[in-house]
């Protein structure tokens, strides 16, 4: 909930501070916010409400509909947003597509209305649809790839309290 207020306050302040020239790492630019157009979304299951809505929010407080493809294992994680979505939103912004994902989303890639693809999972996946975008230099990617990260246990440590960190830590995010 800090992410999605801190996302609503500053889409609240507008950007008026960015229509004048800045600095934003190192390059001078004009640095302006709105909607690119049709997102389509894909988490992955095992860490499914987190990961989905921290895509979904900022796409949404930005104008922007979205096309959330639900995670064959964890989509039921879901259900209940659906229902809020669909009670607050206008018809059509917030979209659903189910089932597997190599079946489903090469055609809506090769559609073409895609703008933004939200992609969190494996480079080779993020990989294959792209590819299947007919334009796919000017469709902009958000992806975080490859996320298993190790667990450094220095040698002075207590073994048995980082055994439990770590999978305390391995197991924390599945839905």
């Amino acid at each position: 909930m800090v992410f999605a207020r801190e996302v609503l306050d500053r889409a609240v302040e507008g950007d008026a501070p960015f229509r004048t020239w800045t600095t934003v790492g190192g390059v001078n630019a004009v640095v302006r916010r709105g909607p690119v157009g049709v997102c389509l979304l894909l988490a992955p299951f095992n860490y499914p409400i987190n990961e989905m809505y921290a895509m979904m929010i900022p796409a949404l407080v930005m104008g922007n509909p979205v096309v959330v493809k639900l995670p064959a294992i964890g989509a039921l994680a879901h259900i209940l947003t659906i229902d809020a979505l669909r009670a607050t939103l206008p018809d059509g912004v917030v979209n659903f597509v189910s089932g597997g994902g190599r079946e489903t989303l090469p055609a809506v890639m090769r559609s073409g209305v895609v703008d933004l693809l939200g992609f969190i999972g494996g480079s080779k996946g993020c990989d294959a649809l792209i590819t299947q975008h007919p334009r796919p230099h000017p469709l902009r990617v958000f992806s975080q790839l490859e996320g298993n990260n190790l667990g450094v246990v220095f040698p002075d440590a207590d073994l048995d309290a980082a055994a439990a960190r770590i999978l305390e830590g391995a197991l924390s995010y599945n839905g």
